[in-house]
């Protein structure tokens, strides 16, 4: 076993260097938080004006294509922490159409009826074997 036997002015030095390579690493991981929870709310913050856009065109009624509306109910299910608020725009933009949604072969109302089962479950892993009507 090696004992170290150091007087004063080398614990100095030890101490001065390990302070040298502490106080980068602290910096250096501090700096990589930093741009990590700033990458994190511009994220959030993209994905909540995303998700407002696309309710805001489904409800809008304005002259789309329905295929565009399709597309945009269709988006609406990668937005699982606003289910329960999809879920309840979704409900009340069926109840406004359903006299059209109640065809069978109407693929909006389908699209709709699909995404409104998915969204209700809590469990996303089952959302894929949901998604065959």
């Amino acid at each position: 076993m090696i004992k170290l036997q150091l007087d004063s002015a080398q614990w100095v030095v030890v101490i001065v260097a390990l302070i040298g390579i502490i106080a980068p690493l602290i910096t250096i991981t501090a700096n990589i938080f930093e741009k990590y929870l700033t990458k994190r709310y511009e994220n959030q913050k993209y994905k909540h004006e995303l998700y407002h856009s696309l309710i805001e065109e489904i409800v809008a009624n304005k002259k789309q294509f329905a295929e565009c509306q399709i597309a945009d109910i269709y988006e609406l299910r990668k937005f699982r922490k606003n289910r329960n608020a999809t879920k309840n725009v979704l409900q009340s933009f069926y109840d406004v159409n359903r006299v059209k949604f109640e065809n069978k072969n109407d693929v909006m109302g389908k699209v709709v009826r699909r995404t409104m089962k998915n969204v209700s479950n809590p469990f996303p892993i089952v959302w894929r074997f949901l998604d065959k009507e």
